[in-house]
């Protein structure tokens, strides 16, 4: 295997990271599709895309408008996780999306799977008492 074949999908992932670093979601989401052209194995473009359009998502007034950015944002998560299922921050993004599109019973069992690979998480931890206090205050406010 040639490894410079893959170097222009590196490249490309690391402007991807770099855009997202400064807010540039678009070119975000661009540099990071050329890079899956290249390499469809690597998570991280996966990631960034996913990342890209939850942000931008988060900068919208308009809930509905919103909503539609992390719905885009699924697929872009779902695939990184299925190519490092050990990776706890994969299933974390993809829980506080599902979360956000009030999907929690979806989030719950990938809070569960993230904890489940690093039990000593803090963070991790946190993030899923958070989704337990939004999902009750969302159960509350539907009575």
């Amino acid at each position: 295997l040639w490894v410079g074949r893959l170097f222009p999908g590196q490249y490309d992932g690391e402007r991807a990271r770099v855009a997202l670093r400064d807010n540039r979601f678009l070119s975000a989401i661009d540099y990071a599709q050329r890079a899956n052209l290249v390499d469809r194995e690597d998570p991280y473009p996966f990631y960034y895309i996913g990342r890209a359009r939850v942000l931008a998502g988060q900068r919208l007034t308009n809930g509905l408008a919103a909503a539609s950015f992390y719905r885009a944002a699924v697929p872009a998560f779902q695939r990184a996780m299925a190519l490092a299922p050990m990776d706890e921050t994969f299933a974390i993004e993809l829980a506080l999306t599902y979360d956000s599109l009030e999907r929690y019973a979806e989030a719950e069992g990938l809070f569960d799977h993230a904890i489940a690979m690093d039990p000593r998480s803090t963070a991790g931890r946190e993030y899923y008492q958070a989704h337990i206090r939004r999902w009750k205050d969302e159960g509350s406010q539907s009575r």
